[in-house]
């Protein structure tokens, strides 16, 4: 897709550079010595440009909110991640403290005998 976005720059940078120059040209000019065929084919670079434009900044948008959807999902499955070594840290307390009282019941018993 950075293929086709560097294409697009290509074409909009090659577009702006012909609307300047030509607005340069026909600056000084009154509007009854700019061809009819001049204006239509300035003012359709400039559509173009302006749909390039567009085109661009909604690509930009989708990708800006793309980033943001994979960033929630990171952070989801960081905490999903935190929730089970939590789990298993209390587990791993539980099962040491029923050891200790096994021990301590056999201990217990020992000593009875």
């Amino acid at each position: 897709s950075s293929g086709i976005n560097a294409e697009y720059g290509l074409a909009r940078n090659a577009i702006a550079a012909i609307s300047v120059v030509t607005f340069f040209k026909l600056r000084g000019k009154t509007p009854d010595e700019i061809s009819q065929l001049r204006f239509i084919a300035c003012t359709l670079v400039l559509l173009i440009l302006l749909g390039l434009q567009l085109y661009l900044g909604w690509k930009f948008v989708q990708t800006v909110l793309s980033w943001r959807h994979q960033a929630k999902e990171v952070a989801l499955a960081q905490k999903k991640a935190d929730n089970f070594w939590q789990q298993r840290k209390e587990a791993n307390k539980e099962a040491k403290k029923a050891r200790a009282e096994k021990r301590a019941a056999k201990a217990a018993e020992e000593k009875a005998d």
